[in-house]
């Protein structure tokens, strides 16, 4: 199989589900709904991010490669008698890495076939900024390169890459002029920043990242973090409170009118919220049975917070 047909392969059976959904609206909706129905019927979560998981013949040098090479961070390795194992991250996706006792290369097995020709997960795929910078920086570190780049109709590009074992890694870009835009900060000015961090923690389950003064400026500023979220608290010694036309409904006076957070847990964030003694603007229903459970309460400054069950 020459380099190009290897590319042609694994660009075409890549990209065959998104030719799906270029071939018109009416094709595309249909498809949507027959998912959205089957999500009603049986009520399954939405996904975030990406889990790959890859069996490797040496553990360490594979850590390496992949930190090294791609950037991931090693969060935790672990041993037992019949493998060894470490668990990688970085923004958007969880790698975990297996060396098993035992475990051969598909090579060995003389099958007379390439990976992407045995019924199976064959690749792990990434998104990034740009597939050509990547390619470079990845050939400039030594990685090899299985194909080269690849352009579809719309602009889109993808290479792909082997690590340590020959397993296939490939980059995708979006298309030219795609938009790269996800909610990652909300500020919140208060009243009381300490009463403020800690419902927040407690309640919510955020972390802390920076706490600091600017006395100069009169004002205090904690940056709080829930995985790729971040949600800044601020207590300035000038701000004053809003004049609602109506005290219980910030939707009165105009801007942000509330924060809104999906949940695997409703029920858990109801209960550490009655807990603190949490004022609940419209309580939570049956958390525990009810599917589509949600619950709006205030922060100890007032602001309204809205939970709603993810699925």
């Amino acid at each position: 199989m020459t380099d190009n047909t290897r590319a042609l392969v694994f660009f075409v059976a890549t990209l065959g589900s998104i030719a799906v959904f270029a071939d018109g609206d009416d094709e595309r909706t249909a498809r949507h709904l027959e998912t959205v129905q089957w999500q009603q019927v049986y009520r399954t979560q939405d996904t975030q991010g990406a889990f790959f998981a890859v069996s490797v013949s040496n553990i360490d040098e594979s850590i390496a490669w992949y930190t090294e090479k791609l950037g991931f961070a090693l969060d935790h390795k672990s041993e037992n008698e019949v493998r060894k194992g470490a668990l990688l991250s970085r923004p958007g996706v969880l790698l975990e890495l297996a060396e098993f006792d035992g475990a051969v290369d598909l090579a060995s097995l003389d099958l007379g076939r390439e990976s992407h020709e045995i019924f199976g997960v064959f690749k792990i795929g990434l998104l990034t900024p740009s597939a050509e910078a990547t390619q470079a920086r990845l050939a400039e570190a030594g990685v090899e390169t299985v194909f080269g780049i690849v352009t579809a109709s719309d602009g889109r590009q993808t290479f792909g890459v082997s690590d340590p074992d020959g397993n296939l890694v490939q980059f995708f870009s979006r298309p030219p002029g795609a938009v790269d835009l996800r909610p990652y900060l909300l500020a919140v000015s208060v009243p009381n920043i300490e009463e403020s961090i800690a419902w927040y923690c407690d309640v919510l389950g955020f972390e802390m990242d920076t706490h600091d003064k600017y006395p100069d400026d009169k004002i205090e500023v904690a940056l709080l973090r829930y995985r790729d979220y971040r949600l800044e608290l601020v207590e300035h010694d000038l701000a004053v409170a809003p004049d609602y036309p109506d005290p219980d409904n910030p939707a009165t006076v105009y801007g942000f009118g509330k924060l809104a957070f999906y949940s695997a847990d409703p029920a858990g964030i109801a209960r550490r919220a009655k807990a603190t003694d949490t004022t609940f603007v419209y309580p939570p229903s049956d958390c525990e049975q009810n599917i589509d459970c949600s619950f709006t309460m205030k922060d100890p400054s007032g602001n309204w917070i809205q939970v709603f069950r993810q699925h």
